[in-house]
């Protein structure tokens, strides 16, 4: 039988990955936005709905600058998270067993993706 005797950690992190068009329009009003299933009304905006508001723009604004949204380090992380994937702007979510906790949203902005296109569709004519 072996035994491990290093570091062991039960955490997990996951990595939602998402689109993020450079026209995404801001949130104009707490309406468009759903806290019901995360804490971040009472943890994140102190039930303020207008914070809760500039919170999400600025993180839109974050992702469209291409930035990684880090939980510890975000206002409204699953709010914002939420309103993404509501949108139909998330790509997909990786479970990242064994990770450190951190969970991100990592932006692919449409131009990139147009970038890449062009790119292999030059490739392809070689």
């Amino acid at each position: 039988m072996k035994i491990k005797t290093d570091f062991i950690t039960n955490s997990s992190s996951t990595a939602y990955i998402i689109v993020i068009p450079s026209d995404i329009e801001a949130v104009r009003s707490f309406s468009e936005l759903d806290t019901s299933m995360n804490d971040d009304m009472d943890l994140a905006f102190n039930n303020n709905e207008n914070e809760a508001v500039a919170a999400v723009n600025q993180n839109l604004g974050s992702l469209k600058d291409g930035n990684t949204l880090w939980i510890d380090d975000t206002q409204g992380f699953y709010t914002t998270r939420d309103f993404l994937e509501k949108k139909g702007l998330m790509l997909k979510s990786l479970d990242m067993s064994g990770g450190d906790g951190m969970d991100v949203i990592e932006p692919i902005r449409m131009e990139d993706i147009y970038k890449m296109m062009n790119r292999l569709k030059d490739e392809s004519k070689d």
